[in-house]
C-alpha cells in the first residue's frame, strides 16, 4: 500500500492546485489578465476585460482557464459571468482537470451546480484518473458530493491506482462521505491495485469511525450474499 495516498499528493504537490496557485493563490507569471482577474474573484474587472476582446478560454502556462481560476476559489458572480460569456466548462488544464475539478478542490456547492448545469463533464478524469467526485469524497464536502451523485457521477469510478471515491472517503475519515456513497450502491469489496479495500484502508490509518460504519455495511451486505464470497479482508 502507497504511503501518500492520491488525494494527499493530489493536495498536497498539486497536480492541480499548488501548481496553478489555487490553494496558495499565487498568480503565475504567464496568466493573462482575465485570468488573473477571474482567480481574484474580480466581477467588474472579468466583464470589462471579456468586452474588450479578450478571450474567455485563453489559458496560462499550467493551462488553466479563467474559468478554472474562478470556480477553484470559489467565485460563483465570476462563474455566471463566464458561463454566460461562453466559457468552455470542459477545457482541461495541463493535467487534465476540468473546471468542475477545481470547484470541488474548494467545495463550493453553488459553483458545482453552476457548472453542472451548463454541462459539465462530471465524469471527466485528470491525467491521474482522478474525479470530480474522488477529490469532493475525499474533503467530505457532503453536499457536493450529493450534487455529483445526482448528476450520475460514477460512485464506483477507479483512478489510475484502481481506487474508488469510497477508499477517498474511508482514508480520510470522511464518515458522512462514506455513509452517503454507501446508500448510493458504492462497492464496499472493491479492491485498489495493491489488493486493499476502503475497510482495510481505513483501518490502516485508524479511522475508527469509518472501520465501523464499513464493518456494519459489510455484515448487511454479506447477508445478501451466498456461501462462499471471497469476503474483504
Amino acid at each position: 500500500m502507497s504511503s501518500i495516498h492520491p488525494y494527499k499528493a493530489f493536495v498536497k504537490w498539486g497536480t492541480i492546485s499548488c501548481s496553478v496557485g489555487i490553494l496558495s493563490l499565487a498568480a503565475t507569471v504567464h496568466a493573462t489578465d482575465l485570468i488573473e482577474a477571474a482567480r481574484n474573484g474580480d466581477s467588474a474587472m472579468v466583464k470589462q476585460l471579456w468586452a474588450n476582446g479578450k478571450g474567455v478560454d485563453a489559458k496560462d502556462d499550467q493551462g488553466v482557464t479563467a474559468l478554472m481560476a474562478a470556480a477553484g476559489n470559489g467565485y460563483k458572480n465570476v462563474v455566471k459571468i463566464l458561463i454566460a460569456a461562453g466559457a468552455g466548462v470542459n477545457e482541461r488544464g495541463r493535467d487534465g482537470a476540468t473546471a468542475l475539478i477545481f470547484a470541488c478542490l474548494n467545495g463550493n456547492d453553488t459553483v458545482v451546480q453552476l457548472l453542472l448545469d451548463a454541462n459539465a463533464d462530471v465524469k471527466a478524469q485528470d491525467r491521474n484518473g482522478i474525479t470530480a467526485l474522488m477529490v469532493a469524497s475525499g474533503n467530505g464536502n457532503v453536499p457536493v458530493v450529493q450534487l455529483l451523485l445526482n448528476a450520475m457521477a460514477e460512485v464506483n469510478g477507479r483512478d489510475n491506482d484502481g481506487q474508488t471515491p469510497l477508499m477517498y472517503a474511508s482514508l480520510e475519515g470522511q464518515w458522512k462521505t462514506v455513509q452517503l456513497l454507501l446508500e448510493h450502491n458504492a462497492d464496499i469489496g472493491a479492491r485498489d491495485k495493491n489488493g486493499e479495500t476502503a475497510l482495510t484502508l481505513a483501518s490502516s490509518v485508524k479511522q475508527d469511525k469509518v472501520v465501523k460504519i464499513l464493518m456494519n455495511a459489510k455484515k448487511v451486505y454479506s447477508v445478501k450474499k451466498t456461501k462462499g464470497d471471497d469476503g474483504y479482508f
